[in-house]
């Protein structure tokens, strides 16, 4: 006789069943429980709305923390916060709720400086370096003018940047970005303008440096402008997404034209007008943006010259980069920086647009007072570092609120880089291109008030050329 009541084997089975199925659903539960976030009060902000504080942290009031230890949680915080140049000091405590789970964070902060109104005084050259080793300190290419820059306008982390130059180079610009506006806080815009004209003109670029030329009546040989706006999507502190649309119109004189490069603009133009499209992808999972010791970051980057009416150029690049740090003892430090960047458009590129490595912020070690063009290029830049000193140092107790207290860490730091540049066109007279190149020293790093790197660096290059090279950053 079949029966559906379970024998004592059967019902031994369902009890075994039953069991493992509450212990994973328990462990489940306490795999899922964590820190409770009941509340965040702030102390010290002046300007910066707590929206934008907790935002920039990480960490909203109610939200529940599961895959971090409380201190973990605070020093992650505190990075983050650091980060974003907003802030001098920051330090975050806890009080207990009902149980341990359940804290009230504290953040205690200095807001930084963020109205910067200064007179410019400087040298047509694209860094220190150059003037100072190529040029005899030479005044010629003096610039003056008046920047105002505020870094957090309306306590939103918003931007706005006003350039008025005069002398080598006549400059205005107008740049404002306000992330984590519209809608729920995701999107943001930003908004420039610019206008630049000058006297003297790099035309060609021979032995990996650029030549220049200024006519004997100072006509100005190179007008630029440009305008647009763009849109930004950042629904955490650890990705940005930006969509960039953009007029440009650049004009040169004749002279340059006809005498001394047809592919300027190529085909002797002198004159090319364009639209110009850019997409952004950030994500940064980096303890400290200004400085990372550890975490990772990663970019990708698509730009298209030439849409619409305006199609006087026609050319598209892709760029990545990768970026990884990791403690390896102590204070002791590795990190690598991987760029490449790739022409997706292999007809011939004007000379004004072919710019590689050497003009921006990725510099090989040693190769400060060259430029290498090229429409491909591939870099890895590596280093160890060491942390010697970390430390908050009281001033004058009548200076700014802002400037009592100088926060400093000091590392030691050992480069070695390689990189690769192609160059199809232009290559004859410059020998860094179309061949691998290395470089490598020591350098000394300065950070003050969390937001400002000073870098003196020793490099040697493969042509066993050595210098010492002054370089500068900062958070915002």
């Amino acid at each position: 006789m079949t029966t559906l009541w379970p024998t004592s084997m059967s019902k031994a089975v369902i009890r075994y069943i039953l069991c493992v199925f509450t212990l994973l659903l328990t462990s489940h539960c306490f795999a899922q429980s964590g820190i409770v976030i009941d509340t965040i009060t702030i102390e010290g902000n002046k300007r910066t709305k707590p929206s934008t504080i907790y935002l920039e942290g990480g960490v909203r009031p109610r939200d529940t923390i599961v895959d971090l230890s409380l201190s973990a949680l605070k020093d992650q915080i505190k990075n983050q916060l650091l980060g974003t140049g907003l802030f001098n000091t920051v330090d975050v405590q806890e009080s207990y709720g009902v149980d341990s789970s359940h804290v009230t964070l504290d953040y205690i902060i200095v807001e930084n400086w963020y109205l910067f109104p200064s007179p410019i005084l400087e040298f047509g050259y694209r860094n220190f370096n150059v003037w100072w080793n190529e040029s005899n300190r030479n005044l010629d290419r003096l610039i003056y003018g008046v920047r105002v820059a505020h870094y957090n306008l309306t306590g939103g982390r918003d931007k706005l940047k006003i350039n008025m130059h005069a002398g080598y180079t006549r400059k205005l610009e107008l740049t404002y970005d306000r992330p984590n506006v519209i809608g729920d806080q995701d999107w943001g815009f930003g908004t420039s303008i610019f206008y630049s004209d000058r006297r003297e003109i790099s035309y060609k670029t021979e032995g990996n440096k650029p030549l220049f030329y200024e006519h004997p009546d100072e006509r100005f040989l190179l007008k630029r402008f440009r305008v647009g706006g763009n849109l930004i999507y950042r629904p955490n502190t650890f990705l940005d997404q930006l969509i960039r649309l953009e007029f440009h119109k650049n004009d040169i004189d004749q002279v340059v034209a006809e005498d001394l490069n047809p592919d300027y603009f190529l085909d002797g133009k002198t004159g090319i007008r364009f639209f110009y499209l850019e997409y952004d992808l950030q994500i940064d999972k980096s303890d400290y943006n200004l400085y990372p010791s550890r975490g990772h970051k990663f970019r990708l980057n698509l730009k298209k010259e030439g849409l619409f009416v305006f199609n006087d150029i026609d050319n598209a690049f892709l760029l990545t980069e990768y970026s990884y740090f990791t403690p390896l003892v102590g204070d002791l430090n590795y990190g690598a920086w991987f760029k490449a960047r790739a022409n997706l458009s292999r007809a011939k590129i004007p000379f004004s647009n072919n710019t590689g490595m050497g003009y921006g912020d990725f510099l090989i070690t040693g190769y400060d007072l060259y430029v290498m063009d090229g429409p491909d290029y591939i870099g890895l830049k590596n280093n160890i570092n060491y942390k010697f000193l970390d430390k908050e140092f009281k001033l004058f107790k009548w200076f700014p609120r802002q400037f009592r207290v100088l926060p400093m860490k000091l590392y030691l730091r050992f480069n070695y880089d390689v990189a690769y540049i192609n160059e199809p066109t232009y290559a004859d007279t410059n020998f860094f291109n179309n061949t691998w190149i290395y470089g490598f020293g020591p350098s000394l790093d300065i950070i003050i008030f969390n937001n400002y790197l000073f870098s003196i660096e020793y490099g040697i290059n493969q042509r066993n050329e050595k210098g010492i090279f002054l370089q500068s950053g900062v958070s915002f």
